[in-house]
């Protein structure tokens, strides 16, 4: 896992490809006011989760930036990887609302994407941060109370 390796942009690629093509393929705004409110949530979700982390602390890929610190207040308390979290809690109602298909394997695709980069991540932040396997016992991983 060395950070030469291309596997981490490639799963960001991977990531933004399916991102796009689920933006190209239906509208962006769901059609139901409860899809509306649960792709609000995961918006909401994002931004306190990157406020939360700070700016200067987020790296796009899985891989831990230099002089990083490890986050464990606010969302980050409950929940390991809460910008993945808030990207599905967002897309859900788009492909609820506008399914086909195709765009149900883009958002697998874009689920198998997401845990891929949380298992490369985690190792990588086990061996960056001698706290996080004890983060680990107090959080969930993605999903509270389920996994």
């Amino acid at each position: 896992m060395h950070p030469s390796n291309s596997y981490p942009y490639f799963l960001v690629v991977l990531q933004f490809l399916s991102l796009i093509i689920i933006a190209l393929t239906a509208p962006i705004v769901s059609s139901t006011v409860s899809g509306l409110l649960i792709e609000c949530a995961g918006i909401f979700l994002g931004i306190h989760a990157i406020y939360t982390m700070k700016i200067t602390n987020m790296n796009i890929t899985p891989m831990v930036k230099d002089g990083a610190h490890l986050v464990t207040s606010g969302i980050y308390k409950f929940v390991r990887h809460p910008m993945y979290l808030a990207l599905i809690i967002a897309v859900i109602p788009l492909i609820v609302d506008y399914f086909t298909w195709f765009r149900g394997i883009i958002f697998l695709t874009l689920i198998v994407t997401l845990f891929a980069k949380i298992k490369y991540e985690e190792a990588l932040l086990i061996i960056s941060f001698p706290k996080y396997l004890d983060y680990q016992k107090k959080s969930w991983r993605l999903i509270p109370y389920v996994y």
